[in-house]
């Protein structure tokens, strides 16, 4: 289960935003690139098409572009009582090409689709939307300070302002609203709620980039289940509970709410965090890969991870 975590709060940057991909390890994947002519900074999916085994779909689950334009898709994990309100009935598309059509350079004969703001806007600019897996979308505009979550039950809410409050955690449930305190909130969005509390706290009156990036790092890597109890996957809602998922060995064909298994460990392969400057012009984002493999699962973790990646440029 991956999680989304963001904040405008605190005084030196317009926005943090911390994200945990939580995925097979076996999974093909290119880490956080330069791409589509230097124009998008994401990582990206390199595993064939779920719908179409013959084509290689490059889809994405987070990224940034040239203009400031920002986004992370998470699964939406749908109980039977809420399935038959999802839009997404024929699910033909891959979810991955929902962050790469709103981050792409658009076309002069595409221009004229600018408004964005809302699941029915989205979908006017992007017709598969509704043929998309089930998905949680935040997207936004870091310049115009505007950002959103729509999700494939059409709803759309309004984040990170005045009204909703400066933070969010979005995961692979039914968003709420951050000032919305719900019993059935899963832990691991209630842990989030309280990290990024904790991190404006402890790092107010702190203007070290590297200092920063870090304890978000630390956040990220938070884990609050026993790893030794939990070797094999019994109840894939164990993922629900806890920030960072360790490396978890599931049964052959479990269910752990994903589109596509394969492998046999999943957990938490890489996370991702992405700092924009309070003036809204300078970005560093810091990828690190965890796990490419079900080798490596012993000689790599959070605290040892294969490859650090850092990205600091300016907004155009």
């Amino acid at each position: 289960m991956c999680i989304l975590l963001a904040t405008t709060e605190h005084p030196d940057y317009r926005l943090i935003m911390i994200s945990n991909r939580d995925e097979f390890f076996e999974r093909r994947t290119h880490t956080t690139c330069w791409h589509n002519d230097n124009y998008i900074l994401s990582p990206y999916d390199m595993t064939k098409g779920l719908y179409d085994k013959e084509k290689e779909v490059y889809g994405t689950w987070t990224g940034i572009n040239r203009d400031g334009k920002i986004s992370t898709i998470l699964n939406l994990r749908l109980e039977d009582e809420n399935k038959r309100f999802s839009k997404n009935g024929q699910k033909t598309m891959s979810r991955g090409m929902i962050p790469f059509k709103y981050l792409e350079k658009k076309p002069i004969n595409e221009r004229q689709c600018i408004n964005w703001e809302t699941y029915e806007r989205f979908e006017r600019c992007y017709p598969f939307l509704d043929k998309s897996g089930d998905f949680n979308f935040f997207y936004g505009d870091v310049k115009e300070q505007d950002y959103k979550v729509i999700d494939s039950l059409g709803n759309t809410f309004s984040v990170l302002d005045k009204e909703h409050g400066p933070n969010m955690v979005v995961s692979n449930d039914i968003y709420k609203p951050v000032k919305n305190n719900d019993i059935m909130e899963w832990r691991k969005v209630k842990l989030g709620k309280l990290k990024l509390r904790e991190l404006i706290e402890e790092t107010l009156n702190c203007h070290s980039i590297d200092t920063i990036v870090n304890k978000c790092f630390q956040i990220a890597s938070f884990c609050s289940i026993n790893c030794e109890n939990e070797k094999v996957v019994k109840d894939p809602m164990v993922t629900a509970g806890t920030i960072f998922v360790p490396p978890l060995q599931c049964l052959p064909q479990q269910d752990v709410g994903l589109t596509m298994s394969g492998g046999l460990y999943y957990g938490t392969r890489s996370q991702l965090v992405t700092l924009v400057s309070r003036d809204g012009t300078k970005v560093t984002v810091s990828e690190r890969t965890l796990h490419t493999s079900d080798s490596d699962i012993d000689e790599f973790n959070q605290y040892r991870p294969i490859e650090t990646k850092t990205f600091n440029f300016s907004l155009a």
